[in-house]
């Protein structure tokens, strides 16, 4: 019986021009804590919640076989982003034994890391040229892509996805002011 070749993975560099984007920023009580009866799943949740989504949408210029395609992209400004994402040492590798797996490179032994999750996914809008994904980000990154967005110059945005499977992944995600396909 024939092996099966494991796929390798496809990378993709994408362009995208912004045209426009809108912003909300909320404030107000936990949703846990409001109607009746109280379903309290954590009780160490903030008593007030804070966050803050901007909506940018624009068209891919780059590669071409997208070029014209619609991205829409939400960002959530969410403050205990920090606390949610991993820690490096939270991506080691360990053996059948628990115990932490090394390998060996040219005589030196180093520890083995998984792959670390992805800043988020992309899925396409099935019958559309359109494309939609979503990311929780620090609130420093909401305020620093309104600065950008707020400016005068064209903003671009440029996206490095990694498809693996059907899955669609987002590796980086840059908000700029230089066109990233004459990069």
């Amino acid at each position: 019986m024939k092996r099966r070749k494991k796929m390798e993975p496809d990378y993709a560099f994408i362009a995208i021009k912004v045209d426009n984007y809108s912003v909300r920023a909320d404030a107000g009580i936990n949703s846990s804590l409001l109607g009746s009866p109280r379903l309290i799943d954590n009780e160490e949740e903030p008593v007030h919640e804070f966050e803050t989504k901007l909506e940018i949408t624009g068209l891919c210029t780059d590669p071409e076989d997208r070029a014209g395609h619609r991205f829409e992209i939400s960002m959530y400004g969410a403050p205990d982003i920090d606390q949610r994402t991993p820690r490096i040492k939270d991506l080691r590798e360990r053996n059948n034994e628990g115990d932490y797996r090394y390998r060996t490179y040219r005589g030196r032994e180093y520890l083995v890391y998984a792959s670390p999750p992805p800043v988020a996914y992309i899925d396409k809008v099935r019958g559309e040229n359109r494309w939609i994904t979503w990311l929780w980000v620090s609130p420093r990154m909401v305020s620093d892509s309104l600065i950008i967005l707020s400016g005068s110059k064209p903003v671009y945005i440029s996206l490095h996805e990694i498809k693996e499977g059907r899955k669609r992944c987002i590796q980086n995600l840059t908000l700029q002011t230089t066109d990233p396909a004459e990069e």
